[in-house]
């Protein structure tokens, strides 16, 4: 199957968010694009699931801006809790926990959004966390220079990086069940 959702304009609103929920479940897990990405089951308060998510919203800022732009007006979204075969839901965490989770990957990229979006299904609600990465760039300030700078290992401000160069990576390492696998 193919994912049936119209990206043309970002994903707004709940009845948008529960529209692009129900296309997964009837897409393949080749459908996952440039613009979308899913887990099936990720807990933000653990190492390895804020870690997961984090990778994804880098991935997501790391897009070339011609690229992006193509969909949801540059916008791209990981779903948590879902898959082509159920919805699975996730655990709902307060927006400040969730974000220092996050942080310890992110650094002081903060170029994304989530919420919980509620679906109805037949074991009751459950929870998909939609998260909203964009480029790092967007039209606008595609020829701007930025002051960006990505995280330094060494403590140290780090430099700003030519933008040919410049890509965001996560300010720690992946957690030792991630290294392992």
């Amino acid at each position: 199957m193919t994912l049936d959702f119209n990206a043309d304009e970002p994903v707004v609103g709940l009845a948008r968010q529960q529209e692009l929920i129900r296309a997964v479940l009837n897409a393949s897990s080749a459908d996952e694009t440039r613009w979308l990405e899913w887990k099936s089951q990720h807990d933000v308060s653990k190492a390895a699931g804020a870690f997961a998510v984090s990778k994804a919203i880098l991935g997501f800022a790391n897009r070339m801006p011609d690229v992006a732009e193509q969909w949801a007006g540059g916008h791209a979204y990981l779903l948590v809790g879902v898959d082509e075969d159920a919805i699975h839901g996730v655990p709902t965490h307060d927006v400040e926990k969730v974000d220092s989770w996050l942080r310890r990957y992110l650094g002081e990229f903060s170029r994304y959004q989530f919420t919980y979006v509620p679906m109805d299904t037949d074991e009751g609600k459950r929870h998909v966390m939609l998260v909203d990465g964009a480029t790092l760039f967007t039209p606008s300030t595609r020829n701007m220079r930025t002051t960006a700078r990505a995280p330094s290992s060494t403590g140290t401000p780090a430099r700003p990086n030519p933008p040919a160069q410049r890509r965001y990576t996560p300010s720690r390492t992946a957690p030792a069940e991630q290294r392992s696998a």
